[in-house]
């Protein structure tokens, strides 16, 4: 196949439309073998769409992806009916034969993987990206505590491609979470000065002789984790469960759902954001985190290791203007040197993470071998 029967696939239509269909066509008929990636996501208008896309070599050993479908998806998003498109696409609109039929890759998504397991498209892949992310974040515990009747590990016992699947099978299986996320934010950015009530779950006193163990339920981060005197966080001794594998789980998800919490109230309290945008100028801004998006975790530490200085000056500073709940709170979120030290080694470790999915995420050559010197 030439490089430039590609680039050029589009053709005009009589009443001056564009149609690659009969193009495409033409070059699926005359490649020996054509490997297939097919994906559910959202747009920004929250509707859902499913795409398939070829991939063929040209004559320089180029990877030529072409996209043969994209369509909205308003039915369930049932294995049957991601197969009933699949297949309606390669079957009967580019009647691709079965032998052409290299593979097909797709994410850890349960619907997805039932529709593409049965050999029609020939053998299915797991999106190595998807599946590092899903690793990553049940090794690291970003979103949920450790389990704590999973240690110590025992190889023998551990399941097969456990940790490959995420707490909903695939951070694609969690798009309906976004959307709440979304929506949440959007009604919580409007308001420049939230009043805070009062309630402490999911907190952490910053001291730094103790650790707080949190109680065990996935802190979202559009729960909004209020401040009390009523309830009393734990403390265990750092000599006790710091030196086990669980306690430092604990720990990266307990700091992990305090920064998400400190990043939303400098977001939302007017005063905070309006000092932190004099301080950075036209620097980056502060992120948090999502479930279902790569990196993002990356992302969000890097910011604040960036601007460690003005997060310790915004959790310290009198602010006019707010309420003594929000002084509190601000000052409850105070980081120590300590957590400081875990936030900067956790960012080093997903940094490593962040540039092998860049690697992997081309689209102009085979990645799949790259797979092992990316994580080496």
């Amino acid at each position: 196949m030439k490089k430039d029967a590609v680039l050029s696939h589009f053709t005009l239509r009589s009443d001056g439309k564009y149609n690659c269909n009969t193009c495409h066509q033409s070059i699926l008929k005359r490649v020996p073998a054509v490997a297939f990636t097919a994906d559910i996501w959202k747009s920004g208008a929250r509707k859902y769409y499913i795409s398939l896309t070829a991939h063929m070599f040209d004559e320089e050993f180029t990877v030529a992806p072409l996209v043969l479908s994209l369509r909205q998806l308003t039915e369930r998003h049932l294995a049957v009916n991601i197969q009933s498109f699949l297949m309606f696409e390669l079957d009967e609109k580019f009647q691709i034969r079965p032998e052409q039929r290299a593979g097909i890759t797709t994410d850890c998504a349960r619907e997805m993987v039932a529709a593409t397991s049965h050999g029609l498209f020939g053998p299915r892949h797991a999106c190595i990206a998807h599946v590092w992310n899903n690793v990553v974040i049940n090794g690291l515990s970003l979103w949920s505590p450790p389990n704590v009747e999973k240690f110590p590990i025992d190889e023998a016992s551990i399941i097969n491609n456990e940790s490959i699947h995420s707490i909903g099978g695939d951070e694609d299986d969690l798009l309906d979470d976004e959307d709440q996320y979304a929506q949440q934010l959007n009604d919580e950015e409007t308001q420049e000065n939230i009043h805070l009530a009062s309630s402490q779950h999911d907190q952490i006193q910053p001291t730094g002789s103790t650790v707080v163990v949190l109680n065990k339920k996935i802190s979202r981060p559009f729960q909004d984790e209020f401040l009390s005197e009523d309830d009393e966080p734990v403390m265990i001794q750092p000599e006790t469960r710091l030196i086990t594998l669980v306690g430092l789980l604990e720990r990266v998800f307990n700091l992990l759902s305090r920064c998400r919490q400190l990043i939303q109230d400098m977001r939302n309290i007017g005063v905070v954001q309006t000092y932190i945008s004099m301080e950075i100028g036209n620097g980056r801004g502060f992120t948090v985190d999502m479930v279902i998006r790569w990196n993002t975790t990356f992302q969000m530490l890097d910011r604040p290791l960036e601007h460690q200085t003005i997060i310790d000056n915004v959790v310290r500073r009198k602010f006019n203007g707010l309420t003594l709940v929000q002084t509190n709170r601000l000052k409850l979120a105070a980081l120590t040197p300590n957590d400081w030290d875990v936030l900067r080694t956790l960012h080093h470790v997903l940094t490593g993470f962040d540039s092998a999915t860049t690697i992997v995420s081309a689209s102009h050559y085979p990645t799949l071998s790259d797979s092992f010197w990316a994580i080496a």
